[in-house]
């Protein structure tokens, strides 16, 4: 991956700031000045009052955001969070000791995906997140496939070795997939898909294990480097199906 891709980024304090103190408060205004408009002769000053305020306020509330949004650049080298104005917020090597975590919202009605967030986070520094809608932008799968192939590279080595490693709530060694205190044997493994379940939009991994009724579920967003575990899983046990 040689080219740099781009995205942008807003971080999350801004936006809920805008959406409390300016947004929200905007929309008020504006609604509360149509009512006046439509009550009365005599409330029609306040009504255009608190109609032009609210625009106003909302102007103001995109303008901040506007400011505050800069941009997040991915290369073969690592990622990058970049100001408005050029200056560098955060950045992380791909060869930094990292953990990546993917999370996903979906849809409470069809189940499909409306949001993914991937949040790197680095054993020394900040964590760096990219946002993006529905399965995620092209920063976010180059960002993905970078970080995938280093994490691997450096772990597989040590569950070659007969270590134990974890990845989030889930450990994986010679013994087998370990999650709430429990160990499964890795022929006992039939398969690892990502659903999601009833009065939550948050997305879970779901193992089928030989011998249980039910999945194992876990929330997806939890799971350190899902996808070096999955890919672990595809070596030390061939067969896991929708990996």
């Amino acid at each position: 991956m040689e080219d740099v891709v781009r995205a942008p980024h807003a971080p999350r304090l801004v936006t809920a700031v805008v959406a409390l103190a300016f947004v929200l408060p905007g929309f008020v205004g504006i609604f509360e000045g149509i009512d006046w408009l439509r009550s009365d002769a005599q409330s029609v000053a306040l009504g255009a009052a608190a109609l032009g305020g609210g625009v106003v306020w909302l102007v103001l509330g995109l303008v901040v955001q506007w400011l505050a949004t800069g941009t997040v650049e991915v290369d073969g080298l690592g990622v990058r969070q970049i100001s408005r104005k050029g200056e560098l917020r955060r950045s992380m090597r791909w060869d930094e000791p990292h953990d990546l975590y993917c999370r996903r919202l979906r849809s409470r009605r069809k189940g499909a995906v409306v949001s993914t967030a991937l949040i790197f986070r680095p054993y020394a520094g900040r964590a760096i997140r990219i946002d993006g809608r529905h399965e995620g932008t092209e920063a976010q799968h180059a960002a993905w496939r970078a970080s995938t192939e280093v994490v691997f590279a450096r772990l597989w080595p040590r569950l070659q070795g007969g270590e134990r490693v974890a990845f989030g709530p889930i450990e994986l060694g010679p013994e087998g997939l370990r999650l709430k205190g429990q160990t499964h044997p890795l022929p006992s493994i039939r398969g690892v898909s990502f659903v999601r379940v009833e009065n939550s939009a948050f997305e879970r991994m779901s193992i089928a294990v030989e011998g249980r009724k039910k999945p194992l579920l876990v929330r997806s967003g939890k799971v350190a480097n899902y996808s070096v575990l999955l890919r672990a899983l595809e070596r030390l046990r061939p067969g896991p199906a929708a990996l």
